[in-house]
Protein backbone atom coordinates (compact mmCIF):
# COMPACT_ATOMS: atom_id res chain seq x y z
CA UNK A 1 0.00 0.00 0.00
CA UNK A 2 1.35 3.50 -0.80
CA UNK A 3 0.88 6.54 -2.42
CA UNK A 4 1.14 7.32 -5.96
CA UNK A 5 1.83 10.72 -7.40
CA UNK A 6 0.78 11.43 -10.91
CA UNK A 7 1.14 15.18 -12.38
CA UNK A 8 -2.02 16.71 -13.93
CA UNK A 9 -0.96 17.51 -17.81
CA UNK A 10 1.84 14.20 -17.87
CA UNK A 11 4.85 15.04 -20.51
CA UNK A 12 5.60 10.81 -20.45
CA UNK A 13 3.32 8.57 -20.59
CA UNK A 14 5.45 5.51 -22.46
CA UNK A 15 4.31 2.29 -20.95
CA UNK A 16 6.87 0.42 -17.98
CA UNK A 17 7.87 4.07 -17.42
CA UNK A 18 5.16 4.07 -13.97
CA UNK A 19 5.99 3.50 -10.67
CA UNK A 20 9.85 4.28 -11.04
CA UNK A 21 10.90 7.57 -9.21
CA UNK A 22 13.98 7.70 -11.20
CA UNK A 23 12.92 7.66 -14.56
CA UNK A 24 9.61 9.39 -14.89
CA UNK A 25 9.54 13.05 -14.17
CA UNK A 26 5.91 12.74 -14.22
CA UNK A 27 5.40 10.27 -11.01
CA UNK A 28 6.32 9.55 -7.90
CA UNK A 29 5.69 7.17 -5.41
CA UNK A 30 5.52 6.36 -2.05
CA UNK A 31 4.85 4.13 0.76
CA UNK A 32 3.06 4.24 4.23
CA UNK A 33 5.99 4.54 5.91
CA UNK A 34 7.87 6.58 3.26
CA UNK A 35 4.72 9.73 3.50
CA UNK A 36 4.99 9.30 7.27
CA UNK A 37 8.30 10.44 7.08
CA UNK A 38 7.52 13.13 4.38
CA UNK A 39 4.92 14.52 6.36
CA UNK A 40 7.38 14.93 9.53
CA UNK A 41 9.80 16.51 6.83
CA UNK A 42 7.03 18.93 5.22
CA UNK A 43 5.78 20.46 8.76
CA UNK A 44 9.31 20.65 9.99
CA UNK A 45 10.18 23.31 6.62
CA UNK A 46 6.88 24.91 7.10
CA UNK A 47 5.98 23.16 3.61
CA UNK A 48 2.55 21.80 4.94
CA UNK A 49 -0.39 22.91 6.29
CA UNK A 50 -2.80 20.74 8.39
CA UNK A 51 -5.18 22.79 10.36
CA UNK A 52 -7.92 23.56 7.77
CA UNK A 53 -11.22 22.57 7.08
CA UNK A 54 -11.91 20.04 4.43
CA UNK A 55 -15.13 20.26 1.98
CA UNK A 56 -17.29 17.34 2.09
CA UNK A 57 -18.13 15.22 -1.12
CA UNK A 58 -21.56 15.63 -2.47
CA UNK A 59 -23.98 13.35 -1.60
CA UNK A 60 -24.71 11.49 -4.48
CA UNK A 61 -27.98 12.82 -5.58
CA UNK A 62 -27.66 13.55 -8.75
CA UNK A 63 -25.93 12.15 -12.12
CA UNK A 64 -22.61 10.08 -12.28
CA UNK A 65 -21.55 13.29 -14.31
CA UNK A 66 -22.93 15.63 -11.90
CA UNK A 67 -21.52 13.74 -8.80
CA UNK A 68 -17.84 13.24 -10.94
CA UNK A 69 -18.08 17.29 -11.72
CA UNK A 70 -19.00 18.20 -8.08
CA UNK A 71 -16.11 15.91 -6.69
CA UNK A 72 -13.56 17.14 -8.90
CA UNK A 73 -14.34 20.28 -7.59
CA UNK A 74 -14.06 18.95 -4.24
CA UNK A 75 -10.67 17.48 -4.99
CA UNK A 76 -9.35 20.85 -6.24
CA UNK A 77 -10.61 23.02 -2.98
CA UNK A 78 -8.32 25.38 -2.39
CA UNK A 79 -7.76 26.99 1.37
CA UNK A 80 -6.48 30.28 2.64
CA UNK A 81 -3.17 29.22 4.42
CA UNK A 82 0.15 29.00 2.40
CA UNK A 83 1.36 25.82 1.77
CA UNK A 84 -0.16 21.94 0.82
CA UNK A 85 -2.96 20.81 2.50
CA UNK A 86 -2.19 17.73 4.11
CA UNK A 87 -5.36 16.12 3.86
CA UNK A 88 -4.64 15.95 -0.36
CA UNK A 89 -1.33 14.10 0.49
CA UNK A 90 -0.67 12.89 3.24
CA UNK A 91 -4.64 10.86 4.19
CA UNK A 92 -5.90 9.16 1.13
CA UNK A 93 -5.65 8.36 -2.40
CA UNK A 94 -8.89 10.06 -3.79
CA UNK A 95 -7.14 11.75 -6.94
CA UNK A 96 -6.69 14.92 -4.48
CA UNK A 97 -5.45 17.66 -6.97
CA UNK A 98 -2.38 19.40 -5.65
CA UNK A 99 -2.40 22.86 -7.29
CA UNK A 100 1.00 24.56 -8.95
CA UNK A 101 0.32 27.74 -6.15
CA UNK A 102 0.26 25.16 -3.02
CA UNK A 103 3.36 23.65 -4.63
CA UNK A 104 4.77 26.82 -4.98
CA UNK A 105 4.06 27.76 -1.66
CA UNK A 106 5.99 24.76 -0.34
CA UNK A 107 8.94 25.01 -1.99
CA UNK A 108 8.87 28.78 -1.22
CA UNK A 109 8.81 27.61 2.52
CA UNK A 110 11.18 24.68 1.67
CA UNK A 111 14.07 27.37 0.75
CA UNK A 112 12.98 29.71 3.51
CA UNK A 113 13.12 27.23 6.39
CA UNK A 114 16.07 27.59 8.59
CA UNK A 115 15.72 23.72 9.84
CA UNK A 116 18.40 21.23 9.63
CA UNK A 117 18.32 19.80 5.82
CA UNK A 118 21.21 17.89 6.13
CA UNK A 119 19.61 14.74 7.58
CA UNK A 120 16.50 13.89 5.08
CA UNK A 121 17.06 11.12 2.98
CA UNK A 122 17.99 11.18 -0.51
CA UNK A 123 14.33 10.90 -1.93
CA UNK A 124 13.47 13.79 -0.35
CA UNK A 125 15.50 15.67 -2.99
CA UNK A 126 13.76 13.39 -5.48
CA UNK A 127 10.37 14.50 -3.80
CA UNK A 128 11.33 17.96 -4.19
CA UNK A 129 12.17 17.65 -8.00
CA UNK A 130 9.05 16.06 -8.68
CA UNK A 131 7.76 18.79 -6.71
CA UNK A 132 8.83 21.35 -9.24
CA UNK A 133 8.01 19.68 -12.26
CA UNK A 134 4.44 19.34 -11.25
CA UNK A 135 4.45 22.89 -10.35
CA UNK A 136 4.83 23.28 -14.29
CA UNK A 137 2.50 20.67 -15.36
CA UNK A 138 -0.39 21.60 -13.75
CA UNK A 139 0.20 20.22 -10.05
CA UNK A 140 -0.58 16.47 -9.34
CA UNK A 141 -2.87 14.04 -8.23
CA UNK A 142 -2.60 11.26 -5.17
CA UNK A 143 -3.77 7.80 -6.57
Amino acid sequence: MGYDMYVENRTNDEPGSWGDNNTNPDYFRLNIGGMQMCVALMREYGMSVDDYDTPSFPKQEMSEEEYEKASDKVRRYRIAKPGIPEGKVFTTNDEWHVLPEEIRQALDAYAASKADKTQAPQWFGEWLKFLEHAEKQGGFRVH
